[in-house]
């Protein structure tokens, strides 16, 4: 049985509350661990001997870590077979949607994080400008993860390479299953919920769909249907 661990972070899934059940195996309090690697320079941990790696491909390149995360997609990083892989994910519009509140809240509240000024820069006078503006490997970030040509077959293949993956829309049925998979007790959390809603008309929404084809091809080979 693999007895480390990575998690391909893609924003907006449900990935720190899947990363927190992991501190927690380690510690009583996971969340003050998320903000130590935030702020900190090395953006890695030490927890009863276990060596937690989060944000630093370099780092996690290295192959010395007991759980190990990152936004950084499939393509840049050498992950071990002897490393447990797996990743969540998200029905592709709800996921644009909360980056989209996500930003929104982080500029109106002078919420600071070293994103934001750069991605703030997507934000104008409606979604739809927003979409406009979005690189294109953050509005597929799903695909693009796990294809850097965006493409659907490429990313399906690497996915299926993963032990496990599943769709936060289960994240409770999702974390026990990978508890007994991985025999251990992994505990829920919620965190970095965006409890900031805004307007979208049905013709942004069916905009953003339209955006989303590929994404939602690539769910539906993944067999989450989301349509």
């Amino acid at each position: 049985m693999k007895q480390r661990f990575f998690h391909y972070h893609i924003r907006k899934t449900g990935g720190t509350s899947v990363n927190e059940a992991f501190f927690g195996l380690n510690i009583e309090n996971p969340k003050s661990i998320s903000e130590s690697i935030r702020i900190s320079t090395h953006k890695h941990v030490i927890l009863n001997s276990n060596k937690y790696v989060g944000a630093n491909t370099k780092e996690i390149n290295k192959d010395d870590f007991f759980y190990g995360f990152t936004h950084a997609p499939y393509h840049r990083l050498n992950i071990s077979s002897e490393v447990f892989q797996f990743c969540i994910f998200r029905n592709p519009m709800d996921r644009v949607i909360s980056h989209y509140n996500m930003i929104r809240k982080h500029v109106i509240q002078n919420i600071q994080r070293g994103w934001v000024q750069k991605e703030s820069k997507w934000l104008s006078n409606d979604f739809n400008s927003f979409l406009h503006k979005i690189p294109k490997e953050k509005l597929l970030a799903q695909l693009y993860c796990f294809s850097s040509k965006f493409d659907v077959e490429d990313a399906a293949e690497n996915i299926n390479k993963l032990d496990y993956f599943f769709n936060l829309e289960e994240f409770e049925i999702g974390l026990n299953e990978l508890s007994s998979i991985i025999d251990m007790k992994l505990k829920s959390y919620k965190s970095h919920e965006t409890n900031f809603p805004t307007n979208i008309s049905n013709d942004s929404k069916k905009k953003l769909r339209k955006m989303l084809e590929l994404e939602y091809r690539l769910m539906k080979i993944l067999g989450l249907n989301y349509e």
